[in-house]
């Protein structure tokens, strides 16, 4: 019995050193060596075995690269993760060591072929090659049922009858009232008018008067801008024109305008002076007259003087936001007085 045991202990450290020996070829021979490891080699489908690639050289020969893309490369088996690790054997012998963790999700037998290894020694560049693996991938077993179960029926279907889609009825019925509400409410608030904002009311002599007061402290005639000038002061006499005597006096030539101021209560001699006034600024504006530079003043307080003395104090301009204006007279209240005597 103890000489079995012995023959056995020989036998085990005869194999050892013989894999020693192997390994150690290439470094005797002065090149690295490249060994490929695969734990497990056979695996089930979607399990994930070590892939171990370990790189051994002496310390005068520089490893360049380590071409792990062959692997990659590979149809059917995918690289999950990828780790490496350097150290320093005995004897200063360098160590690099390649962790892959690979999968395959279809069966069959894969060949993981020999990797390539760059190295460079005494100035001379040459490729050192891996072992070739084989991984063995098998399928998931089939269990068998034990239990003889009779396969699933399809569900009854039963027949629609109206009690199945009424609740379906009355929720469209709701909805659609509702949402006809808010559309009567939208609605309403919409058609409704707006508030018309009441017209601002002022006296038409003051109204005009601001008018004109406006027009002097904006300088146009002594800025050269003459025919502005003169078109600004004839449109407001004109519009005072038409809003105190009623005449469409914005539409109406000069010649139109003193006709028909003859037959209102104003002087002769005032209208003959507006319509000198007139005459004059048409020729400024469409003539390019040149009249003196005494003429534009004069012109302004003539027609100042002329609003002054046409005055009618119950004359009332009321100007709505819209732009409109409108002209109407407030009540007098000695006219009142003297209708209710009478």
């Amino acid at each position: 019995m103890r000489q079995q045991i012995q023959a056995c202990d020989f036998g085990r450290k005869l194999s050892t050193l013989a894999a020693l020996f192997w390994l150690s070829i290439p470094l005797l021979l002065g090149q690295p060596n490249v060994e490929a490891r695969l734990s497990p080699e056979e695996i089930r489908i979607g399990e994930q075995p070590t892939y171990t690639l370990t790189v051994t050289a002496q310390p005068e020969i520089s490893i360049d690269s380590v071409d792990l893309s062959v692997l990659e490369q590979l149809v059917g088996v995918e690289i999950l993760q990828q780790q490496l690790n350097e150290r320093t054997g005995q004897g200063q012998l360098q160590m690099r060591e390649y962790k892959l963790t690979l999968t395959a999700f279809e069966a069959g037998r894969y060949d993981l072929p020999p990797v390539p290894v760059r190295y460079t020694l005494k100035g001379e560049q040459a490729v050192a090659w891996s072992n070739e693996l084989s991984l063995l991938v098998n399928t998931l077993p089939v269990e068998t049922d034990s239990t003889q179960l009779r396969p699933l029926k399809d569900i009854a279907a039963e027949p629609l009858n109206f009690w199945d889609v009424l609740p379906y009825l009355i929720g469209i019925l709701i909805g659609a009232l509702v949402l006809g509400l808010v559309w009567y409410w939208l609605r309403q608030g919409k058609d409704r008018p707006a508030p018309v904002k009441p017209p601002r009311r002022i006296a038409l002599q003051a109204y005009t008067q601001q008018k004109l007061d406006e027009l002097e402290q904006q300088q146009l005639w002594q800025k050269g801008e003459v025919k502005a000038y003169h078109d600004r002061l004839t449109y407001i006499l004109r519009e005072y024109l038409g809003y105190r005597f009623d005449i469409p006096a914005l539409e109406n030539t000069t010649d139109e305008i003193y006709r028909a101021l003859s037959g209102q209560a104003i002087s002769r001699e005032v209208a003959d002076q507006l319509y000198q006034l007139l005459q004059t600024a048409d020729l400024v504006k469409f003539a390019k007259a040149e009249p003196p530079a005494s003429f534009h003043a004069e012109a302004l307080d003539r027609v100042r003087g002329f609003v002054r003395q046409a005055e009618d104090e119950w004359l009332v301009l009321a100007i709505y936001e819209s732009g409109k204006t409108e002209v109407y007279r407030k009540p007098n209240p000695e006219e009142n007085q003297s209708q209710t005597a009478s």
